[in-house]
């Protein structure tokens, strides 16, 4: 801007420079918008495909964490499996074990009750292991029955424990044996035996638990 003397020279070039910075404004802003307009676009998010990729992956995790509760839970479960089976044949080992024969032929005797209580009337044959047949003599075998008198005869049979009752013509029979009986309720002792697992606290059999 040159230097005038008059007011009116002042106001001049002033209102010139004014009117000249404006066009440069102008012509920026021209620019700009040019570049603005031939500049390629960025690219638009794609929220479907973001939707997707979340959903797969929430999906994923989802699976991860059933298969480690899967895995968990078939680990505890082959190891209470394990646990069980130890009780069991150390139930099995302490029912070996020699006993004051008091004690077994009560047992022997309430076994052959309960069987009895299951067939019709008339003689029977008691199969027992060898050991529990010497146990069982003539004197036993009137008291074998909690109702009127049975005939009864003490057989040897291949069996671990307990005994299998039948009738003397062979038509009927009830094994009342341990493998039998292990079967028959294995459903009860099964839950006995899970519930001192979990709690095993309250009772635990002798060298079972891990």
């Amino acid at each position: 801007m040159k230097t005038l003397g008059s007011v009116a020279a002042v106001v001049a070039a002033i209102t010139e420079d004014a009117a000249a910075e404006a066009e440069a404004i102008e012509r920026r802003l021209a620019a700009d918008l040019e570049r603005l307009t031939t500049e390629a676009p960025a690219p638009a998010l794609n929220v479907s495909e973001h939707d997707e990729r979340l959903v797969a992956a929430r999906r994923h995790a989802r699976e991860r964490l059933a298969l480690e509760d899967s895995l968990d839970a078939r680990e505890a479960f082959a190891e209470r499996e394990q646990w069980m089976a130890r009780a069991v044949m150390l139930g099995r080992a302490r029912l070996a074990e020699a006993e004051v024969p008091a004690v077994r032929i009560e047992r022997l005797t309430r076994l052959v009750r309960e069987a009895l209580a299951r067939l019709p009337p008339g003689p029977v044959d008691v199969v027992v292991s060898a050991a529990d047949a010497a146990l069982l003599g003539p004197a036993w075998r009137p008291l074998c029955s909690s109702g009127p008198p049975v005939d009864v005869t003490v057989v040897a049979g291949p069996i671990d424990g307990g005994c299998i009752v039948r009738t003397a013509d062979g038509r009927a029979s009830f094994d009342n044996s341990i493998d039998a009986r292990t079967r028959r309720f294995e459903t009860v002792w099964r839950a006995a035996l899970a519930s001192v697992f979990e709690h095993p606290e309250v009772d635990t059999p002798a060298g079972a638990h891990p």
